[in-house]
């Protein structure tokens, strides 16, 4: 890592605001954004030295014409334990299966359902009820009296 820029901001909206701004102006890289407490969010960049400071100046000026920026900084070449720390705090996404890997087969939402039974494969409470009961019952509320 070349250098590290933090932006800390109050605010959701500020702080989409400061990292569109930051990823716009300069060649970094966004590697996260924490939410340090609800409403303080602090944006982690990566980049060359020049390029994370003219970031994190832009994601200042940015956010600060949308809400409250707390504090900024920029870490020149920042010493490995220093880049472990803030790697550690990244954490580091599930192991995803290939769909090669999987076999193919249709997932259970996606089966159709026959008429009168959930998608667990019992039968509804209306499928319970014997038909010729519920035949007579509308035959019944659709006669008239003269």
């Amino acid at each position: 890592m070349n250098a590290l820029g933090f932006v800390e901001v109050y605010g959701l909206v500020t702080g989409m605001e400061a990292a569109d701004a930051m990823l716009k102006s300069a060649q970094v890289r966004l590697l996260r954004q924490y939410e340090v407490h609800p409403g303080l969010i602090t944006l982690a960049i990566e980049g060359d030295l020049g390029a994370c400071r003219a970031a994190v100046a832009a994601g200042v000026a940015a956010a600060s014409r949308v809400g409250t920026v707390i504090a900024s900084n920029v870490i020149g070449r920042p010493d490995e334990y220093t880049e472990t720390m803030v790697m550690d705090l990244i954490p580091r996404p599930p192991a995803r299966k290939t769909p090669s890997s999987e076999p193919s087969r249709r997932r259970e939402a996606d089966a159709p359902v026959k008429a009168g039974q959930l998608r667990s494969g019992a039968p509804t409470a209306e499928a319970k009820k014997p038909l010729t009961g519920r035949i007579q019952a509308s035959r019944v509320k659709n006669t008239k009296k003269p």
